[in-house]
This record gives structure tokens, sequence and C-alpha cells, in this order.
């Protein structure tokens, strides 16, 4: 069984444009299983000695808590970052220790300011943004015991090929 989410993601248009409806679904939950990842749901890139938050959108659990662009990760649930037992790199480590979480306790520094802030972010289930064009598939075979419209279908096509990797 493969294990590309855009692999399914596209026998879902294929099986739904025929008019399978529930191959269609069965196929599109295969592709969400398989994007499906955890985290706080944040984008942190190799800092000069820390971690650093480089995207922090709207809504977000890494929003809700309070971090912002620039922000440095200092410490995630009680480990310094920069003393990896694994020897692993500080990013991996922050993705590894949150993902095994349902709460992340970091210590953040903000360029600025004098202190290190405690930070607790809630560790949730999500899909990426890649998996947009799946989603809107589930949601009109849900919607729609017949066969999906030939304009949607196209549109989500489109949509499919913008997301997935190797355009």
């Amino acid at each position: 069984m493969p294990r590309n989410p855009f692999f399914y993601d596209w026998l879902g248009l294929v099986k739904a444009a025929r008019g399978e409806n529930g191959k269609a679904l069965e196929m599109a939950e295969k592709s969400l299983s398989l994007f499906k990842k955890k985290g706080i749901v944040a984008s942190i890139s190799e800092g000069e000695i820390y971690p650093l938050i480089v995207a922090v959108q709207n809504g977000i659990p890494a929003e809700r808590a309070g971090l912002k662009i620039g922000d440095r990760v200092v410490v995630v649930n009680g480990q310094d970052v920069r003393h990896s037992p694994e020897q692993e790199d500080p990013t991996q480590m922050v993705v590894r220790i949150v993902k095994a979480q349902e709460k992340a306790k970091l210590i953040i520094y903000r360029p600025g300011s004098l202190e290190l802030k405690k930070v607790e972010v809630q560790v949730e289930e999500y899909w990426p943004e890649e998996a947009g064009p799946v989603l809107k598939l589930k949601e009109q075979l849900a919607g729609s015991p017949r066969k999906i419209a030939l304009p949607s279908l196209k549109k989500l096509r489109d949509e499919f090929y913008e997301k997935q990797p190797w355009t």
C-alpha cells in the first residue's frame, strides 16, 4: 500500500469522476489519514543558536498561546534544545518532543525582551494546506449521493495539481 496521500487523493478524484462515490470517499479518507499531523502548527527553522519561529497563522494553537514570528525556542518540556541526548538537530528535537505530548511547555526568547517567556501550547491534530483539495472532495461527496458535477471536479483537480509536491 502506498504511503503517499497524494496517490489516494488522485484516486478519489478519479473515482468521483466515474460516479463511484463510495470508493471516492474511501480514497479521500485514506488520503486524509496519511496527511494528518500533530503539533502546535507553527513553522520553525534552524536559528543561529535556537530554533526560530518563522510562521504563525491566525487561530492556531501557537498563535493562541502568544507565539510570534522571530521567537526563539530555548526549552521545550524542560529540555534545553541545545543539548539533545540523541545528538539530533535542535529543530528536529523540538518537533519530536512536541508531537509526543498533549501540551508543549516552551520557554522562548523574544528579540528585544530582557526576559525569557514561558508559553504553554496545546498540541493538536491538523491537516496541512496540501490536504485542501481532498478535504473539499470529502465535503462534496458527503453532501450529495449523486455524481459530482464536472466543473467542480475540474476545480478540485486544478487545486490538486497546485498542491502536490512534484510540480
